[in-house]
């Protein structure tokens, strides 16, 4: 009964600070507002796919997200909320929590759903086609890739080779895109622009930032599963995610270490990346920022 009280009231202080913190902050409101009603139109463009089959195929997927969604909130409430209440007031408690739950999982998805379209819209809208191209070519790798690590985690170490030679290209690719906006930023240019905005650039960066570090987490999962104690201490994925972070960030605490040359190496090319892309890459980006900003004060 203890914990119990301890979770309810641990949800109704967030939600009043959540709810207060928005009444006083009109920005956080509208911001808050503005991507709900981008994950709920999302969802609705899912039915409005101009072939029936697509219709059929995605709204589907919708429903059935929802479905299993909700089926996993009944199944964690089920079995993990026990009350000594009344059977009525038990009932509608576990409602309750079950309709929270599936929500906070519905509109999770959708934040997802949200992200990736962004995502294939700022790809798309790229002027530079070999530029657009190794986006999307990197960018489809690494989501099949992890959709597989997370669905199929038996297929995937199975394919370990393959995993690996697919991600080196996809690292090729991600370097050559790195580098052509180190040398000239206006690359990232868009179809309707006359020259480059500082925001198109830095979205460029946490873009190809984020993708190389999937593409590098990948790559110590495949290579972790070549052998037995690969990586001394680590009992899972999150803990090779966070190896590959901490490695790419150069911190190192030595807690999760690699035995064999070729993880090893990786190590090596995690470190090196990161200095290219925390030191030139962002020094890049700032010069250009400066540069933009005396160009307007001179205007």
């Amino acid at each position: 009964m203890g914990n119990i009280i301890i979770i309810l009231t641990t949800i109704f202080l967030v939600t009043i600070l959540i709810f207060r913190s928005i009444n006083n902050n009109r920005i956080i409101r509208k911001t808050f507002t503005k991507t709900i009603n981008d994950i709920n139109s999302t969802y609705k463009e899912m039915f409005k796919a101009k072939s029936i089959l697509n219709k059929l195929l995605n709204g589907g997927i919708v429903i059935l997200s929802d479905i299993f969604g909700l089926a996993f909130a009944f199944a964690i409430v089920s079995r993990y909320v026990n009350l000594l209440l009344s059977p009525i007031l038990v009932i509608a408690i576990k409602v309750l929590i079950t309709i929270i739950i599936f929500l906070v999982i519905h509109y999770a998805i959708g934040y997802v759903l949200l992200v990736t379209s962004r995502i294939q819209k700022f790809i798309h809208k790229v002027e530079d086609k070999n530029l657009k191209v190794d986006f999307l070519l990197s960018y489809f790798i690494i989501i099949t890739f992890l959709a597989i690590l997370l669905i199929f985690p038996e297929h995937f170490s199975k394919s370990a080779v393959f995993g690996l030679i697919s991600l080196t290209i996809c690292y090729i690719l991600n370097l050559r895109v790195l580098l052509k906006l180190m040398i000239s930023p206006s690359v990232i240019k868009s179809v309707n622009e006359d020259s480059t905005s500082i925001s198109r650039v830095v979205s460029a960066a946490i873009l190809i930032l984020i993708m190389l570090i999937l593409n590098l987490f990948l790559a110590v999962c495949f290579v972790n599963s070549l052998g037995n104690n690969v990586y001394l201490n680590a009992s899972g994925n999150f803990d090779l995610f966070y190896y590959t972070l901490i490695t790419f960030t150069t911190i190192g605490y030595g807690d999760i270490i690699p035995t064999t040359i070729l993880a090893k190496t990786l190590a090596i090319i995690i470190s090196l990346t990161s200095v290219m892309c925390l030191t030139i890459f962002l020094s890049k980006i700032l010069s250009a920022d400066v540069s933009e900003n005396e160009k307007s004060e001179a205007d």
